[in-house]
């Protein structure tokens, strides 16, 4: 079990994590489970961050014409009244 050091500052406290816990990103989820704590790095782009739109217009080139193609849609049935 590593132990770390708990750093208050006004209404907010930080965790001083070891090295080898170090987080590769700059964000993470904290969900409280009971006694616990768990810290889940957040993958993907930060809010606010804007989207790369030329390589999405470019993927969605690459879906072709399947994405324009409306099937044929029968005319309504003759029904006698209900």
């Amino acid at each position: 079990m590593t132990i770390a050091r708990v750093i208050r500052s006004g209404k907010t406290q930080t965790v001083e994590l070891p090295e080898d816990m170090h987080l590769s990103g700059e964000r993470v989820e904290v969900v409280r489970r009971d006694h616990e704590i768990v810290l889940r790095e957040i993958k993907g782009p930060a809010p606010g961050q804007e989207t790369d739109w030329p390589k999405l217009f470019e993927a969605l080139a690459d879906l072709g014409e399947a994405m324009t193609e409306v099937p044929d849609d029968p005319p309504p049935e003759d029904r006698p009244s209900l």
